[in-house]
């Protein structure tokens, strides 16, 4: 008989995993679209990642961006770090009303 496992400091929970292709939808359930195509969580995410902000950030801080932006643009569940959802709920708010704010927090915070 084999003895239990223990965790140990090195065991780390699975990341959790955010859904990029839940499509944002309007306050009649409709979704939302921008130039004929569904609006996802992952496509909000993505042009703020991306988006030119003269002033914001150095050299390394938009690889950064880049880099996630990238990852989270091949869609599907897709982990965050901690870091990470703070930097997305920082940008969203930007260039996005409430409709698509607060859908986008929501899908971070569930």
């Amino acid at each position: 008989m084999s003895k239990p496992q223990r965790a140990t400091s090195t065991d780390k929970p699975a990341p959790r995993l955010y859904d990029m292709d839940k499509v944002i939808i309007d306050l009649k359930n409709n979704p939302l679209q921008v130039e004929g195509k569904d609006l996802t969580i992952g496509d909000a995410i993505v042009s703020v990642l991306v988006a030119n902000t003269p002033g914001e950030g150095n050299g390394k801080q938009k690889l950064d961006r880049y880099q996630l932006g990238v990852r989270l643009n091949e869609g599907g569940p897709q982990p965050l770090t901690h870091e990470e959802i703070v930097l997305i709920k920082e940008l969203i708010a930007k260039p996005y009303g409430p409709i698509v704010v607060g859908q986008v927090y929501e899908a971070l915070e569930n």
